[in-house]
């Protein structure tokens, strides 16, 4: 007998009011799907708004195995939240000035993870990387970290691809990222994921092979990662990379979802800001030379942060913290430079 689910989410009002009547604008919120539906007979319904990625159930059992918390992951950030401050950490709230009522949840785990645990290694994806680059004190050493910083921008540029080709099968296969595990992938997480690859190697590999030929394809496509890559990467690791900044190891702290001071304080000392008075800067990437605000103030549009700015800098001149920033978009990539040099030698060596 088939069974439509959702439509028997639907129907659940009628279990405790016989007299409930059709029609209706009913919210249907379930462990995979989230929709907003107009409910106009019993067979008939005619859906507003869907969830585009992950679903309230799902942010939550990703949040909470990041967590270190058991599956189901609602009732456990439930009752962990009953004792804590909901005006300590501000996520920002997607999808609001869309022009459709549909939903989105999945940067949920990029502010848990980033957001709030900036340069914790172990739970900061931004600065997890492979072995050939040690990107914080708490990662292990090799003798090879002594060039990385003569290397580094060659593996920049292939960031990309690895990600691509690597990283997310790796995340896919193993179901963790770096250390952090991730609950089970549904059906549907399953078959977006190939279907996305599948489509990409059609749409960007195939298709210019076909019509430019395979020399071609592989002159562009290795140049357009390669930019693309440097960029990206340079640009992230200004804002935490650099010399000045500090790192925590989430091994260390016995359960990652703590952060022994304060979350705000905690936040200016692992993060930078870079050439804030750039105007052009700030409009190219999208105010991400303001890391110190965005991670501050993750809901606010960076079109404002050139004006949050002083204000920061001010309470925290009041409060004796920190605010970390560099003059210059150069300035930050000779301390970036210099930083991964550091980070390339021998802790032992330098200890001693």
């Amino acid at each position: 007998i088939a069974v439509n689910h959702l439509r028997g989410h639907a129907l659940s009002p009628k279990i405790e009011n016989k007299s409930f009547e059709y029609p209706f604008l009913l919210l249907l919120i379930s462990g995979g799907h989230c929709q907003i539906l107009s409910a106009k007979s019993f067979d008939d319904y005619q859906v507003l708004g869907k969830t585009i990625d992950d679903s309230v159930g799902e942010a939550f059992d990703k949040v909470a195995r990041m967590l270190g918390f058991d599956y189901p992951g609602g009732i456990f950030i439930q009752k962990e939240a009953t004792k804590g401050d909901k005006y300590k950490y501000k996520f920002k709230i997607p999808m609001t000035s869309g022009n459709n009522s549909d939903f989105s949840f999945s940067g949920l785990k990029h502010n848990v993870l980033h957001t709030t645990y900036t340069n914790i290694d172990g739970v900061d994806y931004d600065i997890f990387k492979p072995s050939f680059l040690r990107m914080s004190t708490n990662q292990p050493y090799n003798r090879m970290h002594k060039n990385q910083h003569k290397y580094m921008l060659f593996l920049y540029g292939i960031s990309t691809l690895f990600w691509i080709f690597y990283m997310d099968f790796n995340k896919y296969f193993t179901n963790k990222v770096h250390t952090t595990e991730l609950p089970k992938m549904s059906l549907k997480n399953h078959l977006i994921f190939w279907f996305t690859k599948i489509y990409f190697i059609a749409v960007w590999v195939i298709t210019p092979i076909v019509f430019l030929g395979v020399s071609k394809f592989l002159i562009g496509f290795f140049l357009y990662n390669f930019v693309m890559g440097i960029v990206m990467s340079v640009v992230f690791q200004l804002a935490h990379i650099v010399q000045g900044v500090d790192f925590a190891d989430a091994q260390n702290l016995g359960n990652i979802a703590k952060i022994e001071e304060d979350w705000a304080i905690f936040q200016m000392k692992t993060t930078f800001d870079f050439s804030p008075n750039s105007k052009f800067l700030t409009w190219a990437l999208g105010g991400l030379n303001f890391q110190v605000e965005h991670h501050l103030f993750p809901k606010v549009s960076h079109v404002h942060y050139p004006a949050i700015r002083p204000i920061v800098k001010e309470i925290c001149k009041n409060h004796n913290v920190p605010h970390n920033e560099f003059k210059s978009f150069w300035l930050a990539v000779k301390s970036h430079f210099a930083m991964m040099a550091q980070l390339g030698e021998n802790p032992k060596l330098v200890s001693a």
